[in-house]
């Protein structure tokens, strides 16, 4: 299964069912191993030939990202962004657009619009994302090139900010 950006709601759906289906096997046949209800899950959703399927997948980071950074955008404030979040995996992520160096919140705020506005695109055999803003004219203002792993390691250390900084 190529990662485009259209497959995203296949994704997340498969995860979700992942999900849904484990709370009901946990609650149904509390022994079955992990492996057998992997095999379950699988043939459940005709995936058994899909041999690239992982809860890793690019559908599973997207809900995370929209999670983490569009639902909670009047939670944190740019103030807290700008001061508190120690953004370590600032250095993960190529930003191309704009040329000259942008603030905290100016990057999530341009990464909350990409993802809320379906600005992104994934080359899952180049193990690459790129998120996009546009300004009001329609132009990009905003580009940043990111690999799976290290948008892992950015939602990681977003969700223990809000975690600990924001919700306490």
């Amino acid at each position: 299964m190529e990662g485009t950006r259209q497959e995203i709601p296949q994704w997340i759906w498969y995860n979700a069912q992942f999900a849904f289906k484990f709370q009901e096997t946990l609650e149904k046949c509390p022994d079955k191993s992990l492996r057998e209800f992997w095999s379950y899950f699988k043939k459940d959703q005709n995936l058994e030939n899909l041999q690239d399927f992982h809860l890793k997948n690019q559908g599973m980071v997207l809900t995370l990202m929209y999670g983490l950074l569009v639902v909670p955008k009047e939670m944190w404030g740019t103030e807290k962004l700008d001061k508190n979040f120690k953004f370590e995996t600032k250095k993960e992520l190529k930003i191309t657009q704009p040329n000259h160096p942008i603030s905290n919140s100016e990057i999530i705020k341009y990464m909350r619009n990409s993802v809320s506005h379906a600005n992104f695109e994934i080359y899952s055999g180049l193990n690459q994302y790129v998120f996009w803003n546009k300004n009001k004219d329609g132009q990009r203002n905003f580009e940043c090139i990111v690999s799976h792993e290290s948008l892992g390691k950015f939602l990681t250390e977003i969700g223990k900010f809000y975690i600990n900084e924001v919700r306490n």
